[in-house]
């Protein structure tokens, strides 16, 4: 479908409408569908996406930036990135990235056991953070200076604290009143002397396990040990050159021009898959995919499963893969599943074990329909 093809656009429609129509109805309720795109078609992908799962079923679009060089096959830009374009089913909800080593540093304080935590303030930022927003959520915190603890019950001597905005309004915490007295031991008063007023912040443990549990009348939080994924994704392992290195590892040759990478699926896994959800990718291609499901079941024990589904589209004579006896996409996809699943037991046999790294191929045959003529 080359760009001189007076129906490019709509050839292209065509074939991708039809496919995301069945998608759709493949996906569960809490399910999500991640399209990577580039320019050429990402506006006319949008519309047909809004058309067939929903406007507001749009979670968003990613700029991924997958080539740090910029590819010149345009006039006047060099392109260094994508687009991932992203569509939950009705009952979605993003999962989140893991912290960095830099996000880890904040981290920076200890408590009593030696636990790592930063603090982060009870006073809600940002709108709605005004008193009317959320009435229950303005109340009065007590503070004891000399023994440091926090009370909800006003006690002689002790410091009222509210939650004032910064032009000295009325605001409202973060947190209700049940999940402050469930708290209290992490609560952190601080006195500033640019307000000249008190204001309270709360332990945010690194290790997930030792942070209190949302209430079901509290604003929900995600766990720290992720954090919410940005609308701009930038790194090393994104980039399609890792993608190919990757497949060099497991070949004397990439075969394929611009491979997806591992870290950049394993992302999307972050955001869209549970440890036992089955992954469907139906533009395989070179079965990043499946390597990517492998590599991360063998990172965190998790037991997701992958189907794959590649048109055999025939290698060029004089391609590198077809000299290599490789006469279909799928032959190599295959052979990077066999080859990807040894590798990573061989290079963590002490945690893979028990991962499966099989899989099972199925052709499409003929139809048993006769073809009608009207």
């Amino acid at each position: 479908n080359t760009d001189s093809n007076g129906r490019y656009h709509s050839d292209w429609c065509s074939m991708i409408y039809s496919r995301l129509m069945v998608a759709r109805s493949l996906l569960t309720d809490d399910g999500a569908i991640f399209i990577s795109i580039d320019d050429n078609e990402q506006e006319n992908l949008k519309r047909i996406c809004d058309e067939i799962f929903g406007e507001a079923n749009y979670i968003g679009k990613i700029a991924v930036v997958n080539n740090l060089k910029g590819r010149n096959d345009k006039k006047d830009i060099a392109t260094c990135h994508e687009y991932l374009c992203i569509y939950g089913k009705t009952e979605f909800a993003a999962g989140g990235m893991p912290l960095t080593e830099e996000q880890k540093l904040k981290f920076d304080k200890r408590d009593e056991k030696g636990n790592p935590y930063q603090l982060r303030d009870l006073r809600k930022r940002g709108r709605p953070d005004r008193r009317e927003d959320r009435p229950n959520m303005f109340f009065p915190i007590y503070y004891n200076v000399e023994r440091k603890e926090c009370s909800l019950e006003p006690q002689a001597g002790w410091i009222e604290i509210l939650p004032l905005r910064g032009d000295g309004s009325d605001g409202r915490w973060r947190w209700g009143k049940d999940r402050v007295k469930q708290n209290l031991s992490i609560l952190e008063p601080r006195y500033s002397h640019i307000s000249g007023r008190w204001g309270i912040e709360h332990r945010v443990y690194l290790n997930p396990t030792l942070n209190p549990v949302c209430n079901e009348d509290d604003e929900e939080e995600l766990e720290e040990r992720v954090s919410k994924s940005k609308s701009f994704w930038m790194g090393g392992d994104l980039s399609s050159d890792v993608g190919r290195r990757q497949l060099k590892e497991l070949f004397e040759n990439a075969y394929f021009d611009y491979p997806k990478s591992i870290g950049f699926i394993i992302n999307t896994l972050y955001m869209g898959a549970e440890q036992d959800s089955i992954i469907l990718d139906f533009f395989s291609g070179s079965a990043t995919t499946a390597h990517a499901v492998m590599q991360l079941n063998s990172e965190d024990g998790g037991n997701r499963k992958f189907i794959l589904v590649q048109l055999p589209e025939e290698t060029p004579d004089d391609s590198e893969a077809h000299k290599a006896g490789y006469k279909n996409i799928c032959e190599i996809g295959k052979e990077r599943i066999r080859r990807a699943g040894k590798k990573i037991k061989e290079e963590n046999p002490l945690t893979t074990q028990d991962l499966d790294t099989g899989f099972r191929v199925f052709r499409v045959d003929s139809s048993n329909y006769e073809e009608v003529e009207h």
